[in-house]
């Protein structure tokens, strides 16, 4: 998110260097940079994916030149210190990240969408645990006996915090 983040902030027509402790984050911009296309199965594969996909959408509308520098975890460096603190103060939020799908192209998969916005969820085969359970969670989600309770869900009326 600290990488999508600065994206968004940064102005239009310019280099930005960024720099994380984490080598999962650099592997994979590279690797995207890279590559150039990226399957369907590729982009299944990964965390956050959505999230990436939005990253390269801003780095091409933009016209961004982007490099990520590795930096060390956990050896006192200011900056990366303060970094993880927000990180870690809300690793724990029940809000989801939603993103209006516009940003998307048509060729981004497995998108979580309900009340036309896109939740950026996980790596989308581990939604579940076998077939079935989205197939069981869309007859829910579209049961008229339940028709209710998702209006009141469309509405904003559920505190999802006393859900859990």
């Amino acid at each position: 998110m600290g990488i999508l983040t600065a994206l968004i902030i940064s102005p239009f027509n310019c280099r930005i260097n960024i720099y994380t402790d984490s080598a999962n984050c650099i592997n994979i911009f590279n690797t995207r940079m890279q590559s150039g296309i990226v399957s369907p199965r590729q982009k299944l594969k990964q965390s956050n994916f959505l999230i990436w996909d939005l990253i390269f959408f801003l780095i091409n509308e933009k016209h961004l030149l982007v490099t990520l520098h590795k930096v060390s975890g956990h050896s006192n460096n200011p900056h990366n210190d303060e970094a993880d603190l927000l990180a870690k103060a809300n690793a724990h939020t029940t809000e989801p990240i939603i993103v209006n799908h516009k940003f998307f192209s048509k060729q981004s998969l497995g998108f979580i969408s309900w009340n036309r916005l896109h939740v950026i969820d996980r790596n989308v085969r581990k939604w579940a645990d076998n077939v079935i359970q989205p197939l069981i969670f869309n007859s829910m989600v579209n049961n008229k006996a339940l028709s209710s309770i998702k209006q009141q869900i469309i509405d904003g009326a559920i505190d999802w915090t006393f859900t859990k």
